[in-house]
């Protein structure tokens, strides 16, 4: 054999940083044994002589092997011989172990403590090899012997000791590593490339000898540096007590979990003193965390705290928290921060205290995730609120009926309870009390769902029960309401307000149509029990037509939900919600995106006739009265309701990549940025609409539009568009705050518009836009527009684009860069044209660009037709006529507005 010739395996070493690890051995269900053995590099070594050179060179040994005994045949072979063997002399040389003695070609024979192996290495050498066994470590020692007449082959030598890892197995799926004591627990962080392998815990564990912060958590992220665990901790129904660590230290037994196929199960985590984020997980990015719990001690954080799992986007099933929950920012029984995660079948009991935020069983909730049959409870928490689950009273938690959905569905046998004296228990703590009892879909509904016998569903509580057997949704429904089929020519009547809440819990029927027969108050379904008709994994794509009538007090209550409406989600393109009122709705979806009283987010399809009276809305992203989030149609639709959030917020559609036509908003309207009456920012078309509306904003705020169009790192920016519009009122902000639009963003345009009322900041202040850096066409303001600087009667500040055939009259005041037309001009002289203000109403003599007139110049119509302005009854400028004059008496006007009243 040649020298150096072998495998690298220094790295899996060096990422390992040790120089001993323990070797394992774990017994099947046929008796054999697979033991992990790890070289000792301090106390094993080969020796290479012979060939035509006569070398005498020692190599280090370090790596690992798995040794596969077979008891009852008396025999056994190497596996997986992951080592090592390096001379460091120099020239450095290395070699591989397996290759110079065959390793995993070797036969072994049992003997009482020693195994003989024999074999042949490639080149025909004979291998005689000893391994000796004492307590948990190995002694490997033999040579290969040449063939005959081979003086120039190499003859290797072996000393070596190696020793057991954890207490058994080999990290694999069939045999696990073994946990049984402090020490291996804690060894298994600082074992990085164990990280994806097989756990088991084979006793109950105490981890007080840890120390405050010696516990090596298990899992890494921090910044980029991340390394998940990714494999699978198998509790074996044993638990770990007395878990101390501080947030330096770690501060939950698992830190990071990052795989679909990672989970931990079947442990408890008791008494532990966690000044960290949870007691088991503290983010689950993925994978399943599943028949655990934490009982007991405390868990509290300078930031986020929970009981059981910190940050959750995989799967909680099965598990409860009963401990005590502090945090500074927010804190949550369960889960601090649920994004995009699933909570099934869990409770809490813990006491929970968040400075700033606290939910009862989870404290924040973000994206489609769901939260299924799980509770906390309302009295031992000291919270009311959560952002998931149901809340309840000691005595409904310690009742059977409360967790019926328990035991459907495979789940039966996992959760026992002590009726009247004790919480849920899961089977493997041994508690007392008797299983929470089976039950079959059969036992409460008529039918076998199938085809020609479909379960029938008459009543709110029906529907319910179906909730708790998700093994039977894919069997077939049908609605059984006093009136019609669920189609077109005979869509389902709604007459009262269970039969309405059976719609939104029949989400089997959400393709079906729907016709309201009278008016609905929804007073009796307070909070959040009313359930939102369509979600991101199973939208609305049916017709809801409600006939002219009106459902009264829809009322949401939730921390951070996103997609809240009467519909949450919508989509399909015969998709409709029309001729539908909402009175009075009170929303309240804390820091939760695309809200809107009638529709969350509109994907596809039409919202039409209808209409949002009163009330309030409130959220953080894509706020609005009737529409959050629109890429559909918005026709017809009407809303004089108060609406709050972040942004974008509008007083009729939050953030608009659709169409919105005619429709008017009389709300008040108050965001950060991106805020307008109408549409807070618009990527599609805004038309035909109008506005009376108080708004305030900090950033991009409009009358009608916040923003009109949208910066964005692909190769064309989103542009919109704002036709045949109107706006009056009050619009209040810091920057870019027009009295139709706050920022007209590049290739997007604005024509045939006008504004009146006020409009009122410090900079970028315009009568008809804010700023602009695109196209305004046959546009006028009348509005009052007061800022500190770059105030202009049409324009605060003329980025760039063209400005044709506008005209302003309001007065305009202001300290820095102030002008009767536009108060700050960066586009050049170039680009505006034929368009004029008022000198004597705004007060200004001056502009950057644009025409100052008299009033009465500006009354006078042949100033327009000279300039080429197309006006009703003349066609020399054009035929679309724009313009319509009233003259001595007015200004010019958009025929639009008047062509009724003048007819």
């Amino acid at each position: 054999m040649e020298a150096g010739k072998t495998r690298n395996y220094m790295w899996v070493f060096a990422l390992l940083g040790l120089s001993l690890l323990v070797a394992t051995t774990q017994a099947d269900e046929t008796g054999v044994r697979a033991d992990r053995y790890v070289f000792s590099p301090e106390q094993s070594t080969i020796v290479q002589t012979g060939g035509f050179a006569g070398v005498h060179w020692t190599y280090s040994v370090e790596g690992q092997f798995c040794l596969i005994v077979d008891p009852d045949a008396g025999t056994a072979r190497f596996e997986q011989v992951d080592a090592n063997a390096v001379d460091a002399t120099e020239p450095m040389r290395t070699l591989d172990p397996n290759a110079a003695f065959n390793l995993t070609g070797l036969r072994g024979i049992v003997a009482d403590d020693a195994i003989e192996f024999t074999g042949q290495t490639v080149d025909g050498s004979t291998v005689g090899l000893t391994v000796m066994f004492t307590d948990d470590t190995v002694r490997l020692t033999g040579e290969t012997t040449p063939p005959p007449n081979s003086a120039d082959f190499f003859i290797f030598a072996i000393d070596a000791v190696a020793t057991r890892k954890y207490a058994g197995g080999t990290g694999e799926p069939n045999t696990p590593y073994q946990i049984a004591t402090a020490e291996h627990m804690n060894a298994i962080g600082t074992h990085r490339n164990d990280w994806n392998k097989h756990f088991v815990l084979t006793a109950d564990i105490d981890l007080s000898a840890s120390g405050s912060s010696d516990f090596n958590a298990i899992g890494y992220s921090v910044m980029r540096d991340q390394v998940p665990f990714t494999g699978v901790f198998d509790g074996g129904g044993h638990t770990i007590s007395r878990l101390t660590c501080t947030e330096g230290g770690g501060g939950a037994v698992f830190m990071y979990i990052h795989n679909p196929n990672a989970e931990i199960k079947n442990i408890g985590v008791v008494d532990p003193n966690v000044s960290g984020v949870a007691a088991l997980v503290g983010h689950l990015r993925s994978g399943t965390v599943r028949n655990c719990y934490v009982q007991g001690g405390t868990v509290t954080s300078t930031w986020d705290a929970a009981g059981l799992v910190a940050v959750n986007s995989g799967a909680i099933v099965n598990c409860y928290s009963a401990t005590c929950v502090t945090g500074v920012q927010s804190a949550g029984g369960l889960v601090a921060y649920n994004y995009y995660g699933d909570v099934i079948n869990c409770y809490s009991v813990s006491a929970v205290t968040g400075d700033r935020n606290a939910g009862g069983l989870i404290c924040f909730g973000e994206g489609s995730g769901t939260v299924f049959q799980s509770f906390w409870n309302v009295e031992t928490s000291g919270q009311t609120t959560s952002a998931g689950g149901v809340g309840m009273a000691t005595s409904e938690m310690q009742m059977g009926e409360t967790y019926l959905g328990w035991a459907t569905c495979g789940n039966e046998g996992i959760w026992t309870i002590d009726e009247g004296n004790d919480y849920p228990r899961l089977w493997w703590e041994g508690r007392a009390g008797q299983d929470i009892a089976a039950v079959r879909l059969s036992d409460f509904l008529v039918g076998t769902g199938t085809s020609d016998d479909p379960y029938l569903i008459r009543t709110v509580e029906d529907s319910e029960v179906i909730d708790l057997f998700p093994c039977e949704w894919d069997k077939e429904f049908r609605l059984m309401f006093v009136e019609g089929e669920g189609t077109a020519e005979r869509p389902y009547m709604v007459h009262t307000a269970e039969q309405l809440g059976l719609v939104s819990l029949c989400v089997y029927e959400w393709d079906a149509h729907f016709r309201l027969m009278a008016d609905i108050d929804l007073s009796s379904y307070p909070g959040d029990t009313f359930n939102i008709i369509g979600n991101d994994q199973r939208p609305f794509v049916g017709v809801f037509d409600g006939n002219g009538h009106a459902i009264a007090h829809l009322t949401r209550r939730s921390q951070g939900q996103e997609l809240v409406g009467m519909f949450g989600y919508v989509a399909g393109a015969i998709a409709e919600i029309r001729n539908l009122a909402l009175l009075e709705p009170d929303i309240d979806a804390g820091e939760g995106n695309c809200i809107g009283a009638m529709v969350g987010h509109l994907a596809e399809g039409n919202v039409a006739n209808c209409h949002v009276v009163g009330g309030r809305v409130s959220g953080d992203g894509s706020v609005g009265a009737v529409v959050g989030d629109n890429q559909g149609t918005v026709q017809n639709c009407s809303s004089s309701c108060a609406v709050t959030g972040g942004s974008p917020v509008g007083g009729l559609v939050g953030d608009n990549a659709g169409t919105v036509i005619d429709c008017n908003a009389t709300s008040l309207v108050t965001g950060d940025d991106c805020v307008g009456g109408l549409v807070g920012r618009n990527v599609g078309t805004t038309a035909n609409s109008s506005t009376l509306c108080d708004i305030t904003g900090d950033v991009y705020v409009g009358g009608v539009l916040g923003l009109n169009g949208l910066f964005t790192s692909r190769e064309r920016d989103c542009a919109g568009d704002v036709v045949g519009c109107r706006s009056h009122g009050s619009v209040t902000g810091r920057r870019m705050v027009g009295g139709l639009v706050g920022y007209n963003f590049k290739d997007s345009t604005i024509a045939t518009c006008c504004s009146t009322g006020t409009v009122d900041g410090f900079d970028e202040i315009g009568g008809l836009a804010g700023s602009s850096f695109s196209s305004i066409t046959d546009c006028y303001s009348k509005a009052v527009a007061v800022g500190t600087q770059q105030v202009g009667g049409l324009i605060g500040y003329r980025r760039d684009g063209t400005v044709t055939n506008c005209h302003s009259t309001g007065h305009v005041s202001g300290q820095e860069r102030v002008g009767g037309l536009v108060g700050w001009n960066s586009g050049g002289s170039f680009g505006v044209f034929n368009s004029f203000w008022d000198i004597e109403t705004s007060g200004q003599k001056t502009s950057p660009t644009g025409t100052g007139l008299t009033t009465a110049q500006m009354q006078t119509a042949a100033t327009y037709l000279d300039a080429g302005w197309d006006f009703v009854g003349e066609t020399a400028n054009g035929t679309d006529d724009l313009w319509w004059i009233d003259e001595g008496q007015g200004y010019p006007r958009l025929w639009w507005e008047i062509a009724e009243t003048v007819k």
